[in-house]
């Protein structure tokens, strides 16, 4: 037989056997619609996630805080494993026995992040800049109404001047510029404590002078007087001036100790716990210091950072620094040096260049003995979901197969149970075995090649319909339309699909196939 007559004569058997056909196709069209949605979806999803993962500007932001017991990594010969180890327990030893290294060479790490820790921070490749994570409390007077307004009690601080968040969270105004300028921005909430409440009355804000008095110095006076007067926030509406009274009336009191009617037990005591209060006449003035500075209104933003970001969907949430007044970065330094003992912090976000450098930038900072948190565990938590949802559905769509195959398998054998009289006609008239054999591999290839067409087209218009529900998604989640394709069509998926559908329709069709080829055509032909 021609292998043109093969393939007519398995066509007209599938034409014929109408519904048999369609239960077959319905199982193989399902399982393969499965498989191609998955490989489709994964390839895309991922690429359109990566997209906005790469994009969104958060997730460059890595936020840093002293490392205060830093371990260092064991040096090899440290850990070395007996031979006579099994190898499936080589692994567990080796992390126990690098837990108990570090335990044991445990060093002692940092209090706080130095100016020169932050010029070390700056020096890293890949990265942009770092942001001092400053906190400045100050009382807030509006000079235009000065005289009939009561101080605010605000605070200060530092404000990354390159982000894009800023821009998108602006109500009035504009931002502040990329030098440093006695200029700030002002939360709504702080003015609508100023009386300005609609956005006309915002924008009348702008311009304004404000002046600003902060409290240097005093430290511990600060926290005595809020421990004895149980008064926290003190520099809200003339809790400075009280402070400063009571860091004038304790000075005094240290000066005079010795005049009281203090044991002299009690005295000791006195001048123990109080010794870094104890100061001069002459140094008394300096312990507890006020001034003021004026700055512009450059405008007025919301702080709800989740909604202003254009990424929110991969938001951190590490170092949301909250505040009234937000000033430049190299500002918000420089007063906290002035308010400070010391120029240290103790939190700072560092901006790299793209998400792909965060592994490496965060490897350079931890072995600044700095703690480094990253958006980088949650793309690895999504690709780990997106594997592990893509690895149950090609289960799932697996199972559908091998079901299907078992369905065509059986309706083969019946088939060449009713075709049996036909297959001995066919031997009768020359027919040989391997053509038997052929015509039922036939039937099954044509129903692999139809059911991977008809998988294919349905897999399309429900890729098309995904797209668009899940772009809408997907978009109102990260704040921002998703350009890529959610399933993206390329040759592989499509081959594999295929070549899936063919392999198991032909799989399916061989044991009935090599029964149809061992019929005997006069044992055959009895049977009509």
């Amino acid at each position: 037989m021609r292998f043109f007559d093969i393939l007519t004569l398995a066509a007209q058997d599938l034409w014929a056997r109408k519904l048999r056909t369609f239960l077959n196709l319905t199982g193989i069209v399902t399982g393969c619609t499965m498989l191609l949605l998955t490989a489709l979806g994964a390839t895309g999803s991922t690429a359109v996630l990566r997209g906005l993962f790469e994009s969104a500007e958060e997730v460059r932001k890595i936020w840093i805080e002293p490392q205060y017991f830093y371990a260092p990594e064991p040096p090899q010969d440290a850990i070395t494993i007996s031979d006579l180890v099994e190898a499936d327990r080589v692994e567990r030893i080796r992390s126990e026995m690098i837990a108990a290294w570090k335990g044991e060479h445990r060093e002692e790490g940092l209090d706080a992040i130095s100016p020169a820790l932050l010029a070390q921070l700056s020096e890293i490749p890949r990265v942009d800049r770092v942001i001092p994570d400053v906190r400045v409390d100050a009382q807030l007077t509006l000079d235009a109404e000065a005289a009939s307004s009561t101080p605010l009690f605000t605070h200060i601080v530092s404000t990354d001047v390159h982000s894009s968040v800023l821009a998108a969270q602006l109500l009035a105004g504009d931002v502040l510029d990329a030098a440093p300028r006695d200029e700030v921005l002002v939360s709504e909430w702080l003015a609508y404590r100023l009386g300005y409440l609609s956005r006309d009355d915002l924008k009348r804000l702008i311009g304004k002078q404000v002046t600003l008095r902060f409290q240097a110095g005093g430290r511990e006076l600060h926290w005595m007087y809020q421990f004895l007067t149980q008064q926290y926030g003190t520099l809200d509406q003339g809790g400075l001036a009280e402070q400063i009274a009571f860091a004038s009336a304790f000075q005094q009191v240290l000066a005079d100790l010795d005049s009281t009617s203090l044991s002299s037990e009690q005295k000791a005591t006195m001048r123990n716990v109080t010794q870094s209060l104890m100061t001069s006449e002459a140094e008394s003035d300096d312990t507890v210091q006020v001034f003021e500075r004026s700055f512009r209104i450059r405008g007025v933003i919301h702080t709800d950072e989740a909604a202003a970001s254009p990424s929110k969907m991969f938001q951190t949430w590490f170092g949301q620094s909250s505040g009234d007044v937000f000033v430049h970065h190299a500002l918000a330094s420089e007063l906290h040096t002035q308010t400070s003992p010391n120029a240290d912090i103790h939190n700072a976000t560092v901006v790299v260049h793209s998400a792909g450098d965060l592994a490496s930038v965060t490897s350079a900072i931890e072995k600044l003995k700095l703690q480094a948190f990253s958006a980088e565990y949650l793309w690895e938590t999504i690709h780990y979901q997106i594997e592990r949802a893509t690895s149950i559905v090609y289960g799932l769509a697996a199972a559908v197969l091998l079901t299907a195959a078992l369905g065509i398998s059986n309706t083969l054998l019946i088939s060449v149970l009713q075709r049996t009289p036909e297959m001995g006609i066919l031997k009768s008239v020359g027919a040989r075995d391997r053509d038997i054999l052929l015509l039922m591999l036939a039937e099954g290839t044509l129903l692999g090649v139809i059911g991977a067409a008809v998988s294919i087209g349905i897999g399309w218009l429900l890729s098309w319909v995904g797209t668009h529900f899940l772009s809408l998604y997907i978009s109102s989640r990260a704040g921002e339309t998703v350009t890529g394709q959610l399933f993206q069509f390329t040759w592989w998926p499509v081959l594999l699909v295929c070549a899936c559908s063919i392999f198991i329709c032909v799989l399916a069709s061989t044991i009935p196939a090599w029964r149809a080829a061992r019929i005997d055509p006069v044992i055959a032909m009895r049977r009509r």
